[in-house]
């Protein structure tokens, strides 16, 4: 079954706005401060697997990291993430592994 899931973070003056959207719908959020959210971290994409316990269980077909924010209300999930001028990075995971 293949879902959607998108984070979604803005800063203004000093202000976060942090947003978790699953297929779509809102399903969380949080506001505070820069000092709330901590320091700049690096991402990790696929780090732990999941009988580790510190992930989900499934595949992870596309990824696409942005400039600007995406989201500000609910939306219909696009199947492939087009490339545009607020893209970031764009990761297709098109490749096939013969081994």
């Amino acid at each position: 079954m293949w879902h959607h899931v998108a984070g979604c973070k803005e800063v203004d003056n000093g202000t976060v706005n942090m947003t978790l959207y699953w297929d779509g719908q809102l399903v969380g959020s949080y506001q505070g401060t820069t000092n709330d959210t901590g320091t700049n971290a690096a991402v990790y994409i696929g780090k732990y697997p999941y009988s580790s316990g510190g992930g989900l269980g499934g595949y992870i077909d596309e990824i696409r990291i942005s400039s600007t924010l995406r989201y500000s209300d609910d939306f219909v999930p696009m199947r492939f993430l087009l490339n545009d001028a607020d893209t970031v990075a764009l990761y297709h995971f098109e490749e096939i592994n013969n081994d």
